[in-house]
């Protein structure tokens, strides 16, 4: 970990529970020095006055918070105090948790604008960690993740990457970057102390093991995203195959209107959902045929933009119909790796078709 840098040190304040009514509400501060500038805004129970050595460092102690001098008390609180360097932000920190009343709230962060903290910026409790080498960019990002996290195997990902296994990943890989640098440096600068550099072959064969692990990381980027940010799928076809009825089969409700008449559907319909973990986010779109007004035109067209930004599509046909030749056309503009046929209208066709072949086999002759 990097040495801190201390480039702020004015003291802040923020909310660390979502705003609204609650039992319980966190404020938490941050700077230098903070305890003195706090005194005047807290008592004990019985109302006498505190000093900086009442506090001790990660012990909750019940107190008032106090309003003007005539007024009662605003809150009864738990105060905790984190001295500086043992912190989360490597600052004098203090976590304030009154009732989570939103009145009393505002009126407890006036009284902290008062006595000269002023509201943190979007990020910056988890900036001045940084700053301050309590964290690295990578575990930053990590716990932004874990915030905003939509599935419990994106959490547990980013609680991991937190917790610097990435970051003792990339730091390895550096290490024996400088180290092979430092080498051939040291081979090139001091001939003369017999320093031997390594030969062609052993420096090839240790930035073979460097690429190895840079590009097996990178192979796991695309998984992490899609732990993150989910899956892209979008269901297309050409209009009245079914494609509104899988949609709404899938996510569980009647979201998608559901008629006989082409053309329902003109608006790209999304719905999440969670599978074995993973987030993933289900389009219906606009059926696809080549006479359509305009508003459908429109329609077509963002549902022929979205397949092509997905992670998958995937592609309704009528079993007992086959590929007709627009959707022939349709197939031909997809990426074969993220396409899934699905053969709807089974029940019109016998035999049923195998589900892994993409053309069903005709159906029967009627004499």
């Amino acid at each position: 970990m990097r040495p801190p840098l201390h480039l702020e040190s004015d003291p802040i304040m923020g909310l660390a529970t979502p705003p609204g009514s609650s039992a319980v509400a966190v404020l938490r501060l941050s700077g230098p020095n903070l305890l003195p500038s706090l005194l005047p805004l807290f008592s004990t129970p019985s109302g006498n006055a505190l000093e900086v050595g009442d506090f001790t460092p990660r012990k909750l102690r019940l107190l008032y918070f106090l309003d003007y001098d005539d007024a009662p008390p605003l809150d009864q609180v738990l105060v905790v105090y984190f001295p500086a360097p043992h912190s989360a932000t490597g600052e004098d920190q203090v976590e304030i948790h009154p009732h989570g009343s939103p009145v009393i709230l505002s009126r407890m962060m006036e009284r902290l604008l008062e006595v000269g903290f002023r509201t943190a910026r979007p990020g910056e409790f988890s900036r001045r960690a940084y700053l301050n080498g309590k964290m690295d960019l990578v575990q930053a990002e990590a716990l932004m993740g874990l915030i905003e996290a939509s599935s419990l195997r994106a959490a547990r990902e980013a609680s991991r990457q937190l917790a610097g296994s990435l970051s003792e990943r990339l730091g390895a890989i550096r290490g024996e970057l400088v180290a092979l640098l430092s080498h051939l440096e040291a081979g090139l600068d001091f001939p003369d102390e017999e320093i031997s550099p390594d030969n062609q072959a052993v420096i090839a064969e240790r930035l073979a093991q460097v690429l190895a692990s840079l590009q097996e990381m990178l192979s796991s980027a695309q998984t992490g995203r899609h732990l993150s940010e989910g899956f892209q799928l979008v269901i297309m076809g050409r209009p009245n195959v079914g494609k509104s009825s899988l949609f709404n089969r899938l996510i569980g409700q009647d979201r998608a209107i559901v008629t006989p008449l082409p053309g329902t559907t003109r608006d790209l319909i999304e719905n999440q959902l969670i599978i074995d973990g993973i987030p993933v986010l289900l389009v219906d779109s606009a059926g696809i045929r080549s006479q359509a007004e305009e508003i459908e035109q429109e329609g077509i067209r963002r549902a022929k933009a979205k397949a092509q930004g997905a992670d998958g599509v995937l592609f309704v046909g009528e079993a007992h119909l086959g590929l007709q030749e627009e959707e022939e056309l349709m197939l031909g503009g997809l990426d074969p790796e993220r396409l899934i046929v699905v053969w709807n209208k089974g029940d019109l066709c016998s035999p049923l078709p195998d589900p892994t072949r993409v053309n069903p086999p005709s159906p029967p002759q009627t004499p």
